[in-house]
């Protein structure tokens, strides 16, 4: 059991955080705005900023104007000073980028993948990336991955990625912690979608519950409440793809009957598409030489009715599987991202409608469902997950500037 209580070098930590997470989101402050939005006293708050200062994570900027048109300086974080590399894993492909401290991306690389170039070779091939980018960039705190689940924790691997065998065999983080000498954080990725997501919604409040569904390959979830992932015992709380819908369906390779990714991940769309469309030679789908999600939301918007009505039906299945998420989470909002989210509004429409039907009147009146609007949000959530973690650890700032 770790430790309960908190003696004065611990406050004084937590007070440097707070007072580094909000420079970590704002342009320019003063030590009244930094005093007003902390509630530390404004003594406290020169304390940490002369602290910061004299270590250069920090610097001053000149004159602004305050309250009663009294002149204060301006703090502002030296971002450029402090960066974090996120790497998002997916079946299909993988994304490197780097970022400094404030989220925002400087650079990055995307590789697509085939099943047959092996995990191990993935791994060796994104670390060279990652290394590339660091060096040009000359600085990196720390690194956050975004990994397919289930992820298991304790054990540092995924415990299956669908139609790409041999990570189930490989433990992540031991095999990058070892490849890089910076802090190394493993998540998975619709936690890492989650965190990005709360880091940005202007519909949350501190104390609310997030949902990110990521429908993707597979179907995924990440909640965060109170600004924190919560991840269970083994790594796998959220795991909804893995969650029967028909219970008299076919067996997943989880050893499941019936798992939602079976019938609303992009992977079991196209398959379903597939299946169907020899009955339907009248849809322009037959003009493709390969059928893809993206290619179906295509012809669905340019009016094909078997693609409408193909895009209707796995949008339903998406609102089915909202529903028991709902009442599992009980979220202020449900945020979709990745693939399936191309199906636009026919797709929410029946997300909405199908959850609706499911769910209490006075449950549904005020819960938020919507598409994500961060680009590459799983890329930028790896890196939120790096750069939370090492705002907790501010002798990572310290370290970063004796190097």
């Amino acid at each position: 059991m770790g430790k309960i209580g908190k003696n004065s070098f611990d406050i004084q930590e937590s007070n440097r955080v707070s007072v580094l997470r909000i420079l970590s989101k704002e342009d320019v402050l003063t030590r009244a705005d930094l005093s007003r939005m902390t509630g530390l006293k404004q003594a406290t708050i020169t304390n940490i900023i002369n602290d910061l200062l004299s270590s250069g994570v920090v610097s001053e900027t000149g004159t602004l104007k305050g309250n009663l048109g009294r002149r204060s300086i301006g703090i502002r974080l030296n971002a450029e000073n402090f960066n974090v590399v996120g790497i998002k894993i997916a079946r299909r492909s993988y994304s490197v980028g780097i970022f400094n401290i404030k989220n925002q991306l400087l650079d990055k690389t995307y590789q697509k993948l085939e099943p047959s170039t092996g995990a191990s070779a993935v791994l060796q091939s994104l670390v060279a990336d990652a290394r590339r980018l660091i060096d040009k960039y000359g600085s990196c705190c720390a690194i956050g991955v975004a990994v397919p689940g289930p992820y298991l924790r304790r054990e540092g691997r995924i415990a299956v990625m669908t139609e790409f065998v041999g990570w189930e065999k490989i433990d992540i983080y031991k095999k990058l912690s070892d490849a890089f000498e910076q802090p190394v954080f493993v998540e998975h990725d619709a936690n890492a979608g989650a965190l990005g997501e709360w880091n940005c919604s202007a519909n949350i409040g501190s104390d609310d519950v997030l949902v990110h569904l990521l429908a993707s390959e597979g179907i995924g979830s990440g909640v965060v409440i109170d600004g924190k992932i919560i991840s269970g015992y083994r790594g796998i709380f959220g795991e909804v793809g893995h969650m029967s819908i028909n219970v008299m369906g076919a067996r997943c390779v989880c050893g499941n009957c019936g798992c939602l990714e079976m019938y609303c991940s992009a992977l079991a769309f196209v398959k379903d598409v597939l299946a169907e469309l020899p009955k339907h030679p009248e849809s322009t789908l037959n003009s493709e030489k390969k059928v893809t999600a993206d290619t179906v939301f295509h012809h669905m918007r340019q009016g094909d009715s078997f693609a409408l009505s193909a895009v209707k039906r796995v949008g339903r299945y998406l609102g089915y599987g909202i529903a028991n998420i709902v009442n599992i989470y009980d979220p202020k909002e449900i945020v979709i991202s990745d693939i399936m989210s191309g199906g636009g509004e026919v797709m929410m429409y029946a997300i909405k409608e199908a959850a609706k039907e499911r769910l209490l009147p006075e449950v549904y009146k005020d819960l938020i469902i919507r598409y994500s609007s961060v680009e590459d949000l799983i890329l930028y959530g790896a890196a939120t997950v790096a750069i939370d973690k090492i705002l907790e650890k501010i002798d990572v700032f310290y370290l970063q500037k004796e190097e």
